[in-house]
């Protein structure tokens, strides 16, 4: 899990750089019941987004994100995920696979 994550992390930092470099995002995830599979992603992500402590920010791998991440229930969360999908579409041109 900890591979996959930093890997999808990566990916999305990169997607930021070129085509969002004066934005930042939040990092928000379906909960898990396995409480070692959400303390495995927490490690991960806080191994690659250091707390910010300077000034200027120095965030670490991960730049554009901010510094903690959202598990929250999916079935709870209908109108977040919309919303950042009509965001992203409107505002980017991306679409339901993340492309342009």
């Amino acid at each position: 899990m900890d591979v996959a994550f930093r890997l999808c992390a990566k990916v999305i930092e990169e997607w930021f750089k070129e085509k969002a470099p004066n934005d930042l995002g939040l990092f928000i995830m379906d909960d898990f019941t396995n409480k070692d599979t959400k303390n495995d992603i927490q490690n991960a992500f806080h191994r690659m987004r250091r707390k910010v402590d300077s000034s200027p920010s120095v965030r670490g791998p991960l730049g554009h994100i901010l510094d903690d991440m959202y598990f929250g229930s999916s079935k709870l969360s209908i109108g977040i995920q919309e919303n950042v999908y009509h965001t992203a579409k409107s505002h980017y041109g991306v679409g339901a696979d993340g492309r342009a």
